[in-house]
């Protein structure tokens, strides 16, 4: 049988031998050997491949993955489920969402000011977005406890204005947040 029939043939029944299993797991360790993912992969034992013959992964804690005190580039994606419609026309039921694309970007541009990041790039479609960030922990470091109490304000307003958007601090509220010190450095 040629290769491309036995893909085929693969395709169709969806169960993999052992005998292929095992080489995945010794294609990923050679991948491993040679420096690639070490950070992310390990070596497959059998006891992660499913019935199908699909090799199961844990998911990698984001504390592993991504560094506090580094500037990081990260692309996010965020999809809508059951089809529903994000922004653009609805071809299912003809209603228009394009007026949440600036209700998309107006967040974005507050949530970057509040969290420290940069927004480099975005795209809204029609049922999913997807936003390239990169992390400034070098700007984080120079706040102030001040600045820190008033960015999660900012973020967690325990009082709004009667426009539903966040009230100005009182002082008693800010320094409720500044003198909780375990609590500033999680928030930092």
């Amino acid at each position: 049988m040629d290769r491309d029939a036995e893909r085929a043939a693969n395709r169709a029944t969806h169960l993999d031998s052992e005998q292929q299993i095992e080489q995945r797991a010794a294609n990923r360790a050679t991948h491993l050997d040679r420096g690639f993912g070490k950070r992310y992969c390990s070596p497959v034992d059998m006891s992660t491949v499913s019935c199908l013959g699909v090799i199961l992964m844990p998911r990698v804690n984001r504390t592993e993955i991504c560094a506090t005190d580094e500037i990081q580039v990260f692309h996010l994606i965020n999809r809508c489920v059951r089809r529903t419609y994000l922004c653009g026309e609805d071809v299912n039921t003809g209603k228009d969402y394009s007026h949440r694309k600036e209700w998309i970007r107006s967040r974005l541009e507050e949530l970057a000011g509040i969290f420290a990041l940069d927004v480099m790039s975005f795209a809204v479609l029609s049922n999913h977005l997807h936003v390239v960030v990169r992390t400034r922990p070098d700007i984080v470091k120079t706040w102030s406890d001040e600045e820190v109490a008033l960015h999660w304000w900012r973020l967690f307003p325990s009082r709004r204005d009667a426009n539903g958007a966040a009230a100005e601090p009182l002082e008693s509220e800010l320094n409720s947040i500044r003198n909780n010190a375990s609590g500033l450095k999680e928030k930092r």
